[in-house]
């Protein structure tokens, strides 16, 4: 097959490895899936051979929760893959929209089609070895569909995974993740992760949101279960999926099929058989709803009949007679609901003969109401209310009725004007509400609810406002570290081993700076161009060299080592921790802070911290913050700084290159540094352009580096990492606010 039999319409996903294209097929306009290399992983030798044994695989297994495989093109250097395409979107994106987890029924359901899977795998001698939310795909129909089988390479080790969520690696078997092997029940362990996660929202272990994914997946390895609620999993599936979690495999359920097994004998309430699978799918109408869910919505939709007040008085005694449609509608919605004790159910008759009945069931009522009465304004009163209502009597004697509610003796009061011709008769007199007046009072009442129900919906949106702006201020606060009135969470620990100095700084003027640009060369998320006002603040002249980070630590995690070389190889988190250290060792006041888990940065304390991108740009332009050149101090890139085509493959001493107008070196090139605003493009906009996004995945990273490209050296060019990276090529530039 030729890649020419397709029209590729959109890219749907690119990775560093893979992307992923949609496109039809010229024969039959049939919607396909493409799956090839990305143009950096074209030499990558190993990948190649990873989608071809993925692409054979895909082809063989031929499964209802296994996603099809079509054909695989070597054309050269362009392996492709292409298989058929599901509208949907992963199980990670799933729990994502859906708070980390899934309903019972969903998670049960979708267990037990991956459980049949790898079973059917098993016998066709593939293991899926890399078993997680993101090689679990839902139709719109949700309908489940596992890709992936046939690699030959820990995928989980490359994954770039979402930031958002958990890294694959978490959901890998011990023994793959140590040894690299793959036993028989491995999938088992991931596949009591996933439903452990749909079941409750997160992960079987306890992880740390400031560790890295390596380091969070050997912390699991020593920490027991989270207990979960009895609600979220049935006691029989928790015993099960303790089971399916143990680090040993030997310890372990040994494969698939014994698995399966055991769940059909521990089940209480749930079919974990292939054929129920089928009998579901038809039975559903909606998609991720379940038959017995719909029904309680049906059956909530469903009215109760009005009764008038005479139906009312009889409804104790007998089933009112409606016609055979409303009688399904009522059944159904009171089936829940006792039987009446000494109610018989009426057989079904014909439209004719219930016609007949209630004829005359109500001219024997007339007969036994008239027969009682002796007022002529009751007589008239009743004939009132037997021509105007429409009711349904039963065959029972209406002498077994109680008095009718519905009369009530009138008296009006005495007036003076009254005139003695008046009798008896009219001044007392039976009167009956008439039904139109029963209506009226019913509207009335609706229209009330709906104005208390309209006042409340409006108290519930102005305290909803409130409490969003509140929050939108707690943030604001957060973020710029205003509030503090205490000491700082963040544990200070110095073991110095070289004698402490206070850091040279110089001072930065207060600018306004436009960030960005607008020049062929930038990228994207470098406009549109941000205007913001930068108060004066104080920057290091150099990057932090190994000897200043030496004050406080006692080791030094670079690579490259030297006195005066740039520290690197430190996370965001680590500059953080020295930064408290270094300003209590000062005597200044340290400037972050912990609130819950959430690092926030006090801009009026006076101690060290990380610049923020706007200072950091301003800086990079020399002080001025509307026009420069572009890199820091020069427009000769191998004049500015070390990069990838001078560097030799490693960081220099400091202050070797050209000084920009402020007398700072390396603000382009030598090692990149941390600032401390979350990554966003500037598209998307800042409500505070000086201290950025409030909440984030990365953190920024400026200046480029001696790995880098000259293009990345621009004092306008944005990077970034996750905050618990550690790099060869990542340094940090300390600030302190003027204030």
């Amino acid at each position: 097959m030729n890649l020419n039999s397709f029209i590729t319409e959109k890219v749907i996903n690119q990775s560093q490895r893979f992307v992923l294209y949609k496109a039809k097929r010229r024969d039959d306009d049939e919607t396909i899936l493409i799956k090839t290399l990305a143009s950096d992983a074209l030499a990558d030798e190993i990948l190649a051979k990873s989608l071809k044994c993925e692409a054979e695989a895909a082809k063989k297994l031929s499964h209802p929760s296994i996603k099809k495989g079509i054909s695989f093109v070597g054309q050269e250097n362009t392996p492709t893959f292409v298989c058929e395409y599901i509208a949907g979107k992963s199980l990670a994106e799933y729990l994502l929209e859906n708070k980390g987890r899934a309903q019972l029924a969903h998670s049960l359901t979708w267990a037990r089609d991956i459980l049949h899977a790898l079973i059917y795998a098993e016998e066709k001698g593939y293991h899926h070895a890399n078993l997680n939310p993101y090689n679990i795909l839902i139709d719109e129909d949700g309908k489940l569909f596992i890709i992936g089988f046939g690699k030959n390479r820990e995928a989980w080790r490359h994954s770039e995974g979402n930031p958002r969520y958990h890294f694959p690696l978490l959901y890998v078997a011990p023994e793959s993740y140590s040894d690299s092997l793959v036993k028989p029940n491995s999938d088992i362990y991931s596949w009591a992760v996933v439903l452990y996660q749909m079941l409750c929202g997160h992960l079987p272990w306890r992880l740390d949101s400031f560790s890295s994914p390596e380091e969070n997946k050997d912390q699991s390895l020593t920490r027991g279960v989270i207990l979960p609620d009895s609600d979220k999993v049935p006691d029989w599936l928790y015993s099960v999926l303790l089971v399916c979690l143990k680090n040993d495999p030997e310890n372990r359920i040994e494969n698939n099929s014994a698995l399966l097994e055991l769940l059909k004998m521990e089940s209480i309430d749930f079919d974990w058989s292939l054929a129920d699978v089928e009998e579901s799918a038809v039975e559903e109408e909606l998609p991720f709803e379940t038959k017995e869910i719909q029904e309680e919505i049906v059956a909530e939709l469903v009215p109760e009949p009005e009764l008038s007040e005479t139906e009312a008085v009889i409804e104790k005694e007998t089933q009112p007679l409606e016609t055979e449609g409303a009688q399904r509608e009522i059944a159904f919605a009171d089936e829940d609901e006792p039987k009446r004790r000494g109610t018989e159910v009426p057989e079904q008759e014909s439209l004719e003969d219930q016609e007949e009945s209630v004829s005359e069931e109500i001219d024997e009522l007339e007969t036994h109401i008239l027969a009682d009465l002796t007022d002529e304004a009751s007589v008239e009163s009743v004939a009132f209310v037997l021509s105007d209502e429409e009711i349904s009597l039963p065959k029972q004697s209406i002498q077994e009725m109680p008095e009718e509610p519905q009369q009530k003796t009138y008296e009006p009061e005495k007036q003076e004007d009254e005139t003695p011709k008046e009798t008896a008769a009219t001044q007392t007199f039976v009167y009956t509400t008439p039904q139109l007046d029963q209506t009226e009072t019913k509207a009335k009442d609706i229209g009330k609810m709906r104005k208390i129900f309209l006042v409340l919906l409006a108290i519930c949106v102005v305290l909803i406002a409130i409490l969003g702006i509140q929050k939108f201020m707690e943030k604001r606060d957060r973020a710029r570290g205003e509030g503090f009135e205490h000491e700082p969470d963040i544990e200070i620990e110095i073991e110095q081993t070289v004698e402490n100095r206070e850091l040279i700084m110089v001072k930065v003027k207060a600018d306004t700076l436009v960030m960005g640009s607008i020049n062929p060369e930038a990228n994207d998320d470098e406009f549109p161009l941000l205007v913001v006002d930068v108060p004066s603040f104080m920057i290091m002249p150099t990057e932090l060299t190994q000897m200043q980070w030496m004050m406080v630590n006692k080791e030094n995690p670079s690579l490259f080592k030297g006195d005066d070389l740039p520290v690197e190889n430190v996370s965001f988190f680590d500059v953080v921790e020295y930064c408290n250290a270094k300003s209590a060792l000062d005597g200044f006041t340290p400037a972050y802070d912990y609130q819950g888990s959430e690092i926030v940065c006090n801009f009026d304390a006076d101690g060290y911290r990380l610049p923020t991108e706007a200072e950091w740009e301003l800086a990079a332009k020399g002080g001025m913050g509307r026009e420069s050149k572009t890199y820091s101090g020069s427009e000769d890139a191998l004049e500015a700084g070390w990069f990838a085509e001078n560097s030799d493959g490693g960081s220099h001493r400091v202050r070797q290159r050209a000084a920009n107008e402020l007398r700072l070196y390396d603000m382009s090139g030598n090692v990149a540094e941390w600032v401390w605003n979350w990554y966003s493009p500037y598209s998307r906009g800042f409500i505070d352009v000086f201290a950025g996004p409030y909440e984030g995945t990365d953190r920024v990273v400026r200046g480029g580096s001696w790995y880098h490209g000259g293009n990345m050296m621009r004092v306008s060019a944005r990077s970034y990492a996750k905050p618990y990276s550690k790099k060869s090529y990542i340094g940090v530039r300390l600030v302190r606010s003027i204030r």
